[in-house]
């Protein structure tokens, strides 16, 4: 026992749960704020047509290009208007929502888990790549890490603090109305209803709230919700398949494709020695985190009529779905996946401690291989993410580096060429109109100014060069495919 008091009386000791959450928070808010820097850097086809539609946005419009994902949209639309058309603030939105979501998992993890657990386990689950690929990646995917992380940590809030309920329950209420404009999430809302609904506490404690404040919040719900109300019942054949079952579905292929799609899906969270060809970093997670997801599940089983167990089932039941019908929503695993690696970090712990109930230096070292398990996989995470843009082609050939190269050489007054009818083409109207060049398929007649083809496809195919128009220069990328990416050419005439 002596000794015990003497381990508990150290500095490190005394403060180990502060120092543990400061190392954290600097790790996340550092790999956060240097993902712009991170591969694979540049842009892909979502994220531009993620950006064309924020900048595109009219408030007071219902349509469906609108009205979906419409709380990002608007968030990338400040960012756009505020520093421009560049890759920080296509990004940005995405970047600052990670941060918020990364804050909320961990206060759910430590509302659910002891301290030393939630803080191993937050360092592992926001440090994978598939946290860190829609962390960095400027499209709304990273709603789907969002919504349900600040929807359940409003409800826990709602319920627990009675002095509050007021704010709590009008901010859950208008989460979850929000969320809606989300394509899938309609499904996460009706896993928490139920959830809430088959829980004997969960639903006694709904029971509790103060009926008044419950029409409040419904009213404030319906407020933020008439955007999408009115564009729903305007175009309903459209938003209700594009919410249930993604953007651009045809619904004549879309329960035939389910087999394909779980394919496509198990292969993003285990490919371990293919790299699929996609946007994103695969696998999601790396092999320990799957072999502590099982333990996890094991371990949360003996507690399965826990609360937070009745929503990780339901949860997974909703992701299973999700995934067969867009693998795209690879996000959504990430707030179970940080249940079940707590649970398992919370499996190993509990064995050890068993094990040695009374030896307090047994108890301590059995804390070093944990920690060194949490550091090599921190690290390797961070690695494999941050190398995998830049030497697997499969993914680097999914961004385009040409914003940058075209802001760094884009005079004002310059026409910049692009191909016809391409998602580049709305793309670079929108950032011309930004930063004061033109965009066209071809130089107008009587055009003097500098003109910059931006495809080298259509300068091998289809340009045509007015007689005045000399070759000055060619602009590179680092790739080695296609690194001829603007082809800058004078007025002979000047």
């Amino acid at each position: 026992m002596k000794n015990q008091t003497v381990i508990a009386q150290t500095f490190l000791y005394k403060w180990r749960y502060v120092l543990a959450y400061a190392a954290l928070a600097l790790v996340f808010v550092g790999l956060t704020a240097l993902l712009p820097l991170f591969t694979p850097g540049g842009l892909s086809t979502a994220e531009m047509e993620s950006a064309t539609a924020a900048y595109e946005l009219k408030i007071g419009s219902f349509t469906p290009g609108n009205v979906l994902n419409m709380p990002y949209l608007l968030l990338q639309k400040a960012s756009i208007h505020l520093f421009g058309m560049s890759v920080l603030s296509i990004k940005l939105p995405s970047i600052v929502l990670a941060l918020i979501s990364g804050l909320l998992i961990v206060l759910l993890l430590s509302h659910w888990f002891k301290k030393n657990v939630a803080a191993i386990a937050s360092g592992l689950i926001l440090s994978a790549g598939v946290f860190l690929t829609v962390a960095g990646h400027g499209t709304a995917d990273i709603m789907y890490v969002f919504w349900p992380a600040l929807i359940l940590w409003l409800g826990f809030k709602a319920m627990s603090n009675k002095r509050s309920l007021d704010i709590y329950d009008v901010a859950l209420y208008m989460a979850l109305a929000l969320s809606l404009y989300t394509p899938y999430m309609v499904y996460a809302v009706a896993a928490m209803v139920v959830t809430v609904a088959v829980h004997p506490h969960l639903r006694f404690l709904f029971k509790q709230l103060p009926q008044f404040w419950h029409w409040v919040a419904l009213g404030a719900a319906v407020v933020v919700s008439l955007p999408l109300i009115i564009s729903t019942i305007f175009h309903f054949n459209y938003n209700a398949v594009a919410l249930l079952f993604g953007p651009g579905t045809d619904m004549r292929v879309a329960f035939s494709a389910i087999p394909g799609n779980l394919r496509l899906s198990f292969r993003q969270l285990f490919s371990f020695q293919t790299a699929l060809d996609s946007p994103i970093v695969t696998p999601g997670f790396g092999l320990p985190m799957f072999i502590l997801s099982g333990l996890g599940f094991v371990g949360l089983f003996k507690e399965r009529h826990s609360a937070k167990n009745y929503f990780l089932y339901l949860w997974l039941l909703f992701v299973g779905l999700v995934m067969a019908l867009a693998p795209a929503g690879l996000g959504l695993i990430v707030l179970p996946a940080a249940i079940l690696v707590a649970g398992g970090i919370d499996f190993i712990l509990r064995k050890w401690y068993g094990t040695f109930p009374l030896n307090p230096y047994a108890r301590v070292l059995g804390l070093l291989p944990v920690a060194a398990l949490l550091i090599a996989v921190v690290v390797g995470n961070v690695q494999y993410f941050a190398y995998g843009g830049v030497f697997v082609p499969q993914i680097a050939d999914h961004y385009s580096h040409d914003l940058a190269l075209l802001k760094d050489n884009a005079a004002a007054g310059s026409l910049v060429l692009v191909p016809e009818g391409s998602v580049e083409q709305r793309f670079y109207r929108a950032a011309g109109a930004l930063d004061g060049f033109t965009v066209d398929t071809e130089v107008p007649s009587g055009f003097a100014g500098d003109t910059i083809l931006l495809s080298p496809s259509l300068y091998a195919e289809d340009f045509r060069r007015p007689e005045n128009l000399q070759l000055a220069r060619i602009v590179t990328s680092s790739r080695s495919n296609d690194g001829d990416r603007l082809y800058i050419y004078r007025n002979s005439a000047d």
